[in-house]
């Protein structure tokens, strides 16, 4: 599948769709306020090898809305603009996100590589129980990865890869010590996260060892 998308529009919309499959998709937004992958109350859905470019302002790479258990794998997902996030989760669970490079050249802040956050401020769990593995984020100006002012727990990124050019590579905005969430044998500059006085973030490295022992 490939698409050259115009002003308000979608390379790929699904809403209201389960169990179903995408791969081989490249999608170049050429307008504002676009959609490279839109995913509205869609649960079980896997897209490999999916390519997005967003060229203006107000355009998203993968826009995920109240869906759960969506797969991505094998894509590389770039923006160029402001209000351009390459993934943006609002609300949903079970996500798993693996060997995806991302990239945004916006010179705003407001082009994370992803985002997640709700859009209407709210008291409840909005985000939980994801993977990104492998995940290589590359921001101009944006946090790599921006965890907004809601409640989101037991997000895990694994093997992974963060760098702002001139934003923190981790900004966490949850002021709720009870949300979880991990970075594990993630790099990352150390002095450059933000991390929310009432909340907490987990980070841990392991070390593979391997040990030959001629006594046995």
């Amino acid at each position: 599948l490939s698409a050259l998308i115009d002003s308000h529009a979608y390379g790929v919309y699904l809403y209201r769709v389960t169990n179903s499959s995408i791969s081989n998709v490249f999608v170049d937004t050429i307008r504002s306020h676009s959609y490279g992958l839109y995913l509205s109350l869609a649960d079980d859905i896997n897209i490999n090898k999916a390519i997005i470019n967003s060229e203006r302002s107000h355009s998203f790479g993968i826009y995920l809305s109240y869906s759960n258990n969506v797969n991505v794998s094998e894509s590389n997902i770039s923006t160029q603009n402001i209000q351009s996030p390459g993934i943006f989760i609002r609300r949903g669970s079970n996500h798993q996100f693996k060997d995806i490079n991302i990239q945004t050249f916006s010179t705003a802040s407001t082009s994370q590589g992803i985002r997640v956050s709700n859009l209407h401020a709210t008291n409840r769990l909005e985000f939980e129980n994801a993977t990104f593995k492998r995940i290589n984020i590359s921001t101009n100006a944006a946090p790599g990865v921006y965890f907004a002012d809601h409640d989101t727990n037991n997000i895990t990124f694994i093997d992974s890869y963060i760098n702002s050019m001139s934003n923190y590579d981790i900004l966490s905005e949850i002021n709720n010590s009870d949300m979880r969430n991990s970075f594990i044998n993630t790099t990352f500059n150390h002095s450059n996260i933000y991390v929310d006085a009432g909340g907490w973030l987990d980070f841990g490295w392991h070390l593979e060892v391997f040990v030959n022992d001629s006594q046995g």
